[in-house]
């Protein structure tokens, strides 16, 4: 789960423009107590929380861009 704040590259971009491993699927948005099942016309907004299903080694390779880009934090 990825929590979309401020500061984050991932707020405002459409699905269709995150860069992500290819073993990675956004399975749903959590959006003001809604599930939104994402096309690639979604739009991430700052507040939403993103559900991604992948494989162990995709986790890293996600966590790894995501520090890398200073938008992943350990919770």
């Amino acid at each position: 789960e990825i929590e979309i704040k401020e500061e984050l590259a991932w707020k405002n971009l459409f699905v269709s423009e995150l860069v992500m491993p290819e073993e990675c699927v956004i399975t749903s948005i959590l959006r003001n107590e809604k599930v939104i099942f994402p096309r690639g016309n979604t739009r991430i907004l700052e507040g939403d929380n993103v559900l991604v299903l992948t494989n162990h080694s995709s986790l890293l390779a996600l966590k790894k861009l995501l520090k890398k880009e200073g938008l992943y934090h350990e919770r």
